[in-house]
């Protein structure tokens, strides 16, 4: 039977050896830890790059909407100065046909009311 320490030493033997496989271990997840960050730096380069053509196409986009919708709402504020012109100058017209109708009605009415009177002349004022 072997005695305590031969086992001990065998254990430790055991271990050591493999311990010794662990060096080549390391070298060989170094080299996939390279490899992996290497991908992963293309990657995200590649994705930077796609995402910075995607913004320029949408602020592209962004903004000939916006010229766009300013052309409309300059062409609707024209549009609709015109028509208040337009509107205005029909109200006028109304307004100063209704006045003019108004007016003929009441002398129309004063007439009506009052007798004729025979119209005076006037003496012209003399510096006495």
């Amino acid at each position: 039977m072997k005695s305590q320490i031969e086992q001990r030493v065998e254990v430790l033997e055991q271990k050591v050896a493999g311990l010794e496989t662990l060096p080549a271990r390391m070298t060989a997840l170094e080299f996939q830890f390279s490899e992996f960050r290497s991908e992963v730096r293309g990657e995200f380069s590649a994705v930077r790059h796609e995402m910075n053509e995607g913004f320029t196409t949408l602020r592209g986009e962004m903004h000939a909407l916006n010229e766009e919708t300013r052309r409309e709402m300059h062409d609707l504020n024209e549009k609709t100065r015109q028509e208040m012109h337009t509107l205005k100058a029909e109200v006028l017209a109304q307004a100063s046909t209704l006045h003019e109708d108004v007016v003929s009605r009441l002398t129309l009415l004063d007439e009506h009311r009052r007798p004729a009177r025979p119209k005076r002349s006037r003496k012209p004022k003399t510096d006495s």
